[in-house]
């Protein structure tokens, strides 16, 4: 299975050594701080509300259990500096869909480690006999559209005034979503083409 090829060590474009391994039950304080850190503008397009520590807690505890959320974390030495999750069921009518949530932190984008994450969790997917993967975005994520879409995904639906922010000013979601095999053989193409971003949070 895919647990055996974590921890791994990646360098990225720009030098920096980094670990990339599964989540586990010892990173609740740690990815606590990660989500802290991010800003209220990025919080904005996470489903759940990462900066409540019982929704860390919850997911750290569940990193153990891979039948419905395997999450993949990048470390810069002690710190973590990227989280990508992967969503699936192992059971009923789509079992064979996925979805990708995640992000990077602001100061270490463009270094290709979003990319090396997204490559990696659909390597697992692929595993995993997945066939499809499915993104939501926030209809304001302009750019994570655009980037997904450089990939191959295409839009699939239209939720009007679906979501609201923090401010409590409703935005539209969007889902985007793909095959699998052709989204993983576009991300070993991309993996040196290093362009980070975020999507669907939580």
């Amino acid at each position: 299975m895919f647990e055996k090829n974590y921890p791994q060590t990646y360098k990225l474009k720009n030098g920096q050594e980094v670990t990339i391994r599964l989540l586990s039950p010892q990173d609740e304080e740690e990815m606590f701080r990660f989500f802290s850190s991010l800003s209220d503008s990025e919080i904005d397009y996470f489903r759940a509300n990462v900066r409540d520590r019982e929704v860390v807690r919850k997911w750290c505890k569940e990193s153990k259990d891979c039948s419905r959320r395997i999450a993949l974390v990048a470390f810069h030495k002690d710190r973590m500096i990227g989280e990508w999750a992967l969503l699936h069921r192992e059971h009923g009518w789509s079992r064979h869909v996925c979805e990708l949530r995640g992000i990077i932190h602001t100061d270490w984008r463009h270094f290709g480690l979003g990319n090396k994450l997204l490559h990696d969790l659909l390597t697992i997917a692929h595993e995993l006999e997945k066939e499809k993967v499915v993104i939501e975005v926030v209809a304001q994520q302009r750019d994570t559209m655009r980037r997904f879409e450089k990939i191959g995904f295409q839009r699939e639906a239209l939720f009007k005034n679906h979501v609201k922010d923090s401010r409590g000013r409703a935005q539209d979601l969007i889902v985007m979503s793909m095959d699998l095999v052709p989204a993983w053989r576009k991300m070993e193409e991309l993996l040196h083409d290093r362009a980070d971003h975020g999507a669907g949070g939580g």
